[in-house]
């Protein structure tokens, strides 16, 4: 009896690339030619353009996903001290950043239907330390990155002042 699964692929990447091949040949051999493989133009005109799209004064490329929620989470000025709170199913890069910054990790479970972080109004705060609740999605978007004093509210979010330096 024949198999009637088929598999559906998620992205084509081979059709994306064929569609952007010669854009994307042109701008690695930009990068070859100059031999500016860390840092350099193409990055700096990456930053320019992506925050003109987001609309942003700035953006800032960085070489991993740990770097960036290091950043995010510096730019909070999350630190010794702090706890921030992360999904128990996340891939441990979250955890890392957390301590890479001298903060201190508090695993959460996850809801149990969208497998994410529990809501914001289900945290109750383990402790008077809590600065920040870090989630991200599979394809590495932050998408909740709050800020918490102690002694305040949940409702009222952003206490903890970002970086201006």
């Amino acid at each position: 009896m024949e198999s009637l699964r088929q598999i559906i692929p998620l992205v084509d990447l081979h059709a994306q690339y064929r569609q952007l091949k010669p854009e994307i040949d042109t701008a690695i051999a930009e990068v070859l030619e100059e031999c500016a493989f860390i840092l350099g133009p193409a990055v700096d005109e990456f930053e320019k353009r992506f925050a003109d799209y987001i609309g942003v004064r700035h953006a800032v490329a960085v070489s991993s996903g740990l770097d960036a929620l290091r950043l995010a989470l510096t730019a909070l000025n999350v630190g010794p001290g702090d706890e921030v709170i992360v999904p128990a199913n996340t891939f441990v890069a979250t955890a890392l950043a957390v301590t890479a910054v001298g903060a201190r990790p508090l695993l959460v479970d996850c809801d149990a239907r969208t497998y994410t972080i529990v809501t914001q109004t289900d945290i109750t705060a383990p402790t008077s330390s809590l600065a920040t609740s870090l989630s991200q999605s599979m394809q590495g978007a932050l998408t909740v990155c709050q800020a918490y004093r102690k002694g305040q509210s949940q409702d009222n979010i952003g206490n903890k002042q970002p970086r201006t330096d």
